[in-house]
């Protein structure tokens, strides 16, 4: 049985205003998701340059130090190390976050505190977004490894 011919009149161009309704929703959702998608990437790039900067310091000659006495110079070899470790464990990050973390001197910080070793290597994502967030709060993208030595 076939519709009415007057019936179908009546719906010629339904689907291009079906589509006109949903399109900007689904849109605005795609662009959401690679916001968070990014973000989830640049974390665990930051986690893993965090990971190298904590082992540059772990293979560290500390037998020249005498610690705790040279607990100052100690401190300032290894986040000098684990700086340099953290920079080029960034080359397969975006070129955006490479830069502000080499031109920050606050989005690399290395502190040694008795036997443990702590790395965090921090993007403001909010000064300087990958994509747009549409005010969906995304402000810093952090990574941070520890480890502890004999």
């Amino acid at each position: 049985m076939t519709a009415h011919p007057s019936c179908r009149a009546h719906q010629t161009g339904t689907a291009a205003l079906e589509f006109a309704l949903i399109a900007p929703l689904f849109f605005f959702l795609l662009v959401v998701s690679l916001a968070f998608a990014v973000s989830f990437y640049v974390q665990g790039v930051l986690q893993g340059a965090a990971e190298d900067g904590v082992q540059a310091v772990m293979q560290m000659d500390r037998t020249q130090y005498d610690l705790p006495a040279d607990d100052t110079a100690f401190q300032a070899q290894a986040s000098t190390l684990a700086r340099q470790a953290v920079l080029q464990s960034l080359n397969g990050a975006p070129q955006a976050v490479r830069n502000q973390i080499a031109n920050s001197n606050q989005a690399i910080a290395t502190q040694v505190a008795g036997n443990q070793i702590t790395t965090t290597v921090i993007f403001d994502y909010a000064s300087n977004p990958l994509l747009p967030t549409f005010g969906i709060d995304i402000a810093r993208v952090k990574g941070q490894a520890s480890a502890s030595y004999w």
